[in-house]
């Protein structure tokens, strides 16, 4: 059989055919969804919540939407050869749980979180370690300094290409059931997600704990999108700690959020139940998308003393 055949008339076939529907469907149900319920329906109980003051304009959301439909297409070609690759049996995915048993597909889902999570950290890392990579791979992204759920896939074609190879990588290194890889994608869209969502859910007592300290918070991530050279974790807070890279502010950042959660409001003044079915009055309409000055210091992380606090 040709390659043409292997991707698109293989039993496997449909990898290919389903990966669009399915970025696009879970993206529209996940971020569209988060930004519905957060910033529209229930914007006033989460008040407290909101880390930055100012709300995103309608052109920075344009602008993450249309850049994550983008980095969709470049996953394209990925898909395709992920298809070729399982048809030929070129990599390890496989499709009946009774292959390697109940135990390894749960140990997988696990293995897929850690992995992925070393290979954020390091990638991420790599994108920022030059203005000239970060302007190649990433300035796409930190586009958003405030972003919503809207920028979890707001990617330059080389960032989405570079995030797009741990599929293929990881499918050729460890055996991978096709639901295991479903379930810790949708959990990592999920983490994603909530990174970008604009308010902190996890509760104080909770981030306090031992483990809670592992875990990575939504101000952890949003500082970075306000100071760059630091916070380069997904998941949890494991590797920023090992190599150093925390926001020396982020500590006293989540100590200031909470202390002042209770009396926290944002400029959002209560809007008729009409009006918040319009999104776009919402939104500020002469707002232009701002450049962190910290991008002009990807160069020199001991200027680390210079992180901004954003309360």
């Amino acid at each position: 059989m040709n390659i043409i055949s292997d991707i698109f008339f293989s039993p496997y076939s449909f990898l290919i055919y389903g990966l669009l529907p399915f970025m696009i469907g879970h993206y529209i149900l996940l971020a569209g969804g988060s930004f519905a319920y957060f910033y529209i329906l229930r914007k006033q109980h989460f008040n407290h919540k909101k880390i930055q003051e100012k709300i995103p304009s309608k052109q920075e959301i344009f602008h993450e939407i249309l850049w994550s439909f983008k980095a969709f297409l470049v996953w394209i070609p990925i898909g395709a050869y992920v298809t070729l690759a399982t048809t030929r049996g070129w990599n390890l995915f496989y499709f009946e749980v009774s292959t390697y048993g109940i135990a390894y597909f749960l140990i997988s889902i696990v293995l897929l979180v850690f992995l992925h999570d070393m290979y954020f950290y390091w990638t991420h890392r790599f994108m920022h370690s030059s203005t000239k990579l970060f302007k190649f791979f990433h300035e796409t992204h930190h586009k958003s300094d405030n972003p919503t759920p809207f920028a979890i896939y707001s990617f330059s074609p080389a960032e989405a290409l570079l995030l797009g190879l741990f599929f293929p990588l990881v499918l050729t290194l460890i055996p991978i059931h096709l639901y295991a890889l479903l379930i810790w994608f949708l959990f990592e869209a999920t983490v994603n997600c909530i990174g970008h969502l604009g308010y902190e859910l996890l509760p104080k007592k909770v981030i306090e704990t031992p483990w809670g300290k592992l875990l990575n918070t939504e101000i952890h991530h949003n500082m970075h999108h306000q100071s760059p050279v630091y916070n380069f974790g997904h998941y949890f807070n494991i590797w920023d700690s090992i190599m150093k890279t925390n926001n020396p502010d982020y500590h006293k950042a989540v100590e200031t959020f909470y202390k002042n959660a209770s009396k926290y409001n944002t400029v959002l003044s209560i809007q008729s139940l009409w009006d918040s079915l319009d999104i776009f009055q919402l939104l500020p309409e002469n707002r232009s998308i701002e450049q962190n000055p910290a991008i002009l210091n990807l160069d020199h992380m001991e200027q680390s003393n210079q992180a901004q606090l954003f309360f």
